[in-house]
């Protein structure tokens, strides 16, 4: 059964803070099975939106992308891994991941665009 918990958020979200010091995160575990990383400002062009683990190669920051779900995956003491069988409905994974640019009430901001004065 997935499970997540209060001590391995903390890791994880410290570990983002330091391979990222430019970056703001919100990390959150809910319902103690998922773990929610949102970027909410920071230094690169990131569009809003739902990241796809997946498909991490069609973003436009691949490789930064590729980094954050690496920390996740290894950023506490209990290592993420997924053992799953959909094909026999068999669901066994540490925890669900969710990555997002911007939240539904707090848009993105890029801090690299400076006004012009």
């Amino acid at each position: 059964m997935a499970y997540i918990n209060a001590q391995e958020t903390a890791q994880i979200r410290n570990a983002l803070k330091v391979a990222f010091p430019t970056i703001k995160f919100s990390v959150r575990k809910e319902h103690s099975m998922s773990l929610h990383v949102t970027v909410l400002k920071g230094d690169l062009d990131l569009v809003d939106g739902q990241i796809n683990q997946y498909y991490l190669e069609r973003t436009s920051h691949p490789e930064f992308w590729q980094k954050v779900l690496e920390i996740i995956k290894t950023g506490s003491d209990r290592k993420w891994f997924d053992e799953s069988d959909s094909q026999s409905d068999y669901f066994h994974t540490a925890f669900y991941i969710n990555m997002r640019v911007g939240d539904w009430n707090k848009p993105y901001i890029n801090t690299s665009l400076k006004l012009a004065a």
